[in-house]
């Protein structure tokens, strides 16, 4: 299989208040034109939406800054061209053009001449100029009080420390796409790899949950990972200092896209690197035909993948390794031969189980999916793998009554092939506890054997609620579930 198809098929898999801030008032660091008349046959008039980030990607030819006509302007565009919008890509292929741009983040009153882009409905840019003069306003914005956006958001609006500068819709489809001018901190583990979808480097933050209050939404919660391009001199620190890492950052130019495709593209863009944790050097180092990505993150640990290729950059196969967050050093696990796993089940920092569907990558075959049971021990790296389910088949009531329960999980015991879960502070609807026959109480714990190891259900670790659909086997001795019967609430 080719990698860019590898690849967008891992991106489909893997995408309360605010705490930053927008300047009252923007601040002009240039002096602008005074107009004591505005030519409207050669200019038109409005606002840009800026953070002073214009840099842009390599392999681009220009960049983009993002117009906002007034309602003079706004009539001209859509009597000559026969469109409206918001706001406009205005496209510059040399920075000087917007050399004596404000570098700090606000709305510009300016005057543009630019030439449209039938095909883009977009335009490019000759000339710009601040102004202290442009014509009628046609809505000053408004401020989000948390990070979730409506139906009624528009360019111009303020959340979490960003101002959206651009917003396309689809009412058949319920979808949009925002785009954000200012800068987004965050902190957590970061990729650098060669995409041939983009025939560049490209790299990926894995944000810590934390952050996503301060990260705008629209619908439902995002993917954690911000997605950028190569724009300045701090990817190529990266690069050099691991292909894998973990570290502080501040990226711009966030793109939301909600109810579209397979997600967002490659927008965002590096501006800060504010610290590296200096025990991922050198971890991983960069190679083209390696493509290094976390599969797991736990409290204690982390698993990552490193997916080979050939000078084709056809699959070859994935390596799996271990990295112990309190002491980061990689471990190798196995080698997938053509499989792609998952971190399912945590039941400590040295004990867990990774699954596979039972894709084979490498010959295209679909045969039954198993699991690679894992232990790190003093003595070394002990895995086994587990296939078809822990108990006699014979032993499955088919028909047998099911209990809906849920309750936290205080322990994971996994012995040989098979795995057992612990819920503590079980809860029950009535016909369901009736049904069980037994009366819980608070510190009561409630063994559940996972008869397929959690192959087919969400990742679980010890402390999590969950809601797990029950039975009891035919002689009545064990209660069991299959993964695809848990369901995470955590």
């Amino acid at each position: 299989m080719k990698r860019i198809n590898l690849i967008i098929m891992i991106l489909i898999f893997l995408i309360t208040g605010c705490t930053n801030t927008v300047p009252e008032k923007t601040e002009v660091t240039e002096k602008p034109i005074e107009d004591e008349e505005i030519d409207r046959t050669k200019y038109l008039t409005g606002e840009i939406i800026t953070d002073g980030n214009f840099d842009y990607p390599e392999n681009h030819n220009g960049g983009a800054i993002y117009f906002v006509p007034d309602e003079e302007s706004s009539k001209i565009i859509s009597e000559k061209y026969n469109f409206s919008s918001e706001s406009f890509l205005l496209f510059y292929d040399n920075m000087s053009k917007v050399e004596n741009l404000p570098h700090e983040l606000g709305i510009y009153k300016v005057k543009v001449k630019a030439d449209w882009d039938e095909i883009g409905k977009s335009f490019v840019l000759n000339d710009i100029l601040l102004t202290d003069e442009i014509g009628t306003v046609v809505y000053e914005g408004k401020t989000y009080e948390t990070n979730e956006l409506d139906e009624n958001v528009k360019v111009k609006d303020q959340v979490c420390g960003l101002i959206v500068k651009w917003i396309s819709r689809e009412k058949v489809s319920d979808s949009i796409e925002i785009r954000f001018a200012g800068e987004i901190e965050s902190e957590g583990y970061y990729t650098i790899a060669y995409s041939d979808m983009y025939d560049d480097n490209y790299g990926m933050i894995y944000f810590d949950e934390k952050y996503f209050d301060d990260i705008p939404f629209y619908g439902e919660r995002g993917h954690n990972n911000f997605y950028f391009a190569k724009t300045n001199e701090l990817f190529d620190e990266l690069q050099k200092f691991s292909t894998f890492g973990k570290g502080k950052f501040k990226t711009s130019n966030y793109y939301l896209v909600y109810n579209i495709g397979m997600g967002r593209p490659a927008s965002d863009y590096l501006t800060e690197i504010v610290s590296l944790d200096e025990a991922y050097k050198n971890m991983f180092m960069f190679d083209k035909y390696k493509y290094v990505t976390p599969v797991g993150i736990n409290k204690d640990f982390l698993i990552v993948s490193s997916a080979n290729y050939d000078e084709k950059l056809n699959y070859v196969s994935t390596d799996y390794f271990y990295v112990n967050k309190n002491k980061p050093e990689k471990i190798f696990l196995f080698n997938s031969d053509g499989y792609r796993y998952d971190l399912k089940l945590a039941a400590n920092e040295n004990e867990f189980i990774l699954s596979t569907e039972g894709y084979n990558y490498i010959t295209g075959e679909q045969v039954e999916g198993h699991s690679m049971i894992c232990k790190i021990a003093e003595s070394g790296v002990v895995t086994e793998k587990a296939e078809g389910l822990s108990i006699n088949p014979n032993n499955i009531e088919d028909n047998g009554l099911s209990f809906n329960m849920q309750g936290n999980v205080a322990g994971i015991e996994i012995e040989e092939n098979t795995v057992k879960l612990s819920l503590r502070d079980v809860k029950m609807k009535e016909e369901d506890a009736l049904a069980f026959g037994k009366t819980l109480n608070k510190d009561d714990l409630i063994e559940i054997l996972i008869i397929d190891n959690n192959r087919s259900g969400p990742f679980i670790n010890i402390g999590d609620m969950i809601m797990v659909s029950c039975r009891y086997t035919i002689d009545g001795q064990l209660l069991y579930t299959i993964g695809a019967d848990i369901t995470s609430r955590s």
